[in-house]
This record gives structure tokens, C-alpha cells and sequence, in this order.
């Protein structure tokens, strides 16, 4: 399927305004916002989360515990 472009939209529009369909030129008009928009830019930057993937995660604890030789856990 093809994209929309703002010709289309238009055309679509003008179709409308013909059978005086008012509240769906504005609802078509809502929806294609981005494409009518001429200075409309897609976010060229996304926001990275600043937490890493396994960041608190049961892998770690491994780490901070030992077991001693009753199998308790203890923080090291």
C-alpha cells in the first residue's frame, strides 16, 4: 500500500467539502496533521533510557553475597 501524501489528503478534502461533510474534513485534517504540515520534521533524536538493561537485576547479586558453607547468603 502506498503512502499518503498531502495531495491525496487534499483531494480527499476537497471530496468532502462537496458533499458538506464538515466533521470529517476536521477529523481527516486531525489524522493527517504531520502530512499537511509543511514544516512538520520527524524527532530525529530518541530518548535512550538511562538505566542499562540488567541494572538492578538478580544477575548482580552474585556479586555483592557469599555463601557460606550452611548455604546461607551473607552481603560481602
Amino acid at each position: 500500500m502506498e503512502k499518503m501524501n498531502a495531495k491525496d489528503v487534499n483531494d480527499i478534502l476537497k471530496i468532502l467539502r462537496q458533499h458538506k461533510k464538515t466533521d470529517l474534513i476536521t477529523k481527516i485534517r486531525i489524522h493527517f496533521e504531520d502530512i499537511l504540515d509543511e514544516d512538520y520534521l520527524p524527532p530525529t533524536r530518541f530518548r535512550r533510557d538511562k538505566y542499562s538493561e540488567s541494572e538492578g537485576s538478580a544477575d548482580e547479586e552474585s556479586v555483592y553475597c557469599t555463601e557460606d558453607e550452611e548455604g546461607f547468603l551473607s552481603l560481602a
